[in-house]
């Protein structure tokens, strides 16, 4: 095959998948370039999670996480599936001493469309912190562990703007405890 050949096959491929995404509405074209975007770019928020080495199951075993925003701009994360909201998903990925991952007990909440409400304000270069505890939503007893944020797609967009909202993952941290 010539390369003028090859060129004008990728096109015409494009030019097809752009075709079905603008006929069905299956995806907005302007979410995709903008999810490539942030993926391409350095993330616009750094997230942590941390908690002691030794915990004591009576007293519960709590998680700290830690969201900054390191970008130059005020912008608003959408609170869901984040531990901001609190236990209303599965958040976590907690494996024991064999590796075997525990079962989220926790509720499992469905929704709509994103509220005001919903979303968190964090200014330029400024972070936000919560804590929770896991014993409320995972059945853990004394022994060692490994505690992951679950993956998943996190949403935001700047501050006061309608615009759609952008995506990111927080990279994976897997932390080790131990209960007594």
């Amino acid at each position: 095959m010539t390369i003028t050949r090859l060129k004008w096959l990728q096109l015409f491929g494009i030019t097809l998948v752009l075709a079905y995404i603008f006929s069905t509405g299956q995806t907005p074209v302007n979410r995709v370039i903008a999810e490539t975007m942030t993926t391409n770019n350095k993330a616009p928020f750094q997230c942590r999670i941390s908690l002691a080495d030794k915990q004591v199951l009576e007293a519960g075993v709590w998680i700290h996480f830690t969201i900054s925003n390191a970008s130059g701009q005020d912008l608003e994360l959408l609170s869901w599936y984040t531990p901001f909201e609190g236990f209303m998903a599965e958040l976590f990925v907690i494996k024991d001493a064999q590796g075997k991952a525990l079962l989220y007990q926790g509720p499992k909440v469905k929704r709509l469309s994103p509220q005001p409400s919903d979303f968190i304000s964090i200014s330029a270069r400024d972070k936000l912190d919560t804590e929770l505890d896991l014993t409320l939503v995972y059945p853990l007893s004394k022994g060692t562990y490994s505690v992951s944020l679950k993956p998943r797609r996190l949403e935001y967009k700047t501050r006061g703007q309608d615009a759609d909202l952008l995506a990111f993952h927080c990279p994976a941290q897997e932390l080790t405890f131990n209960i007594n």
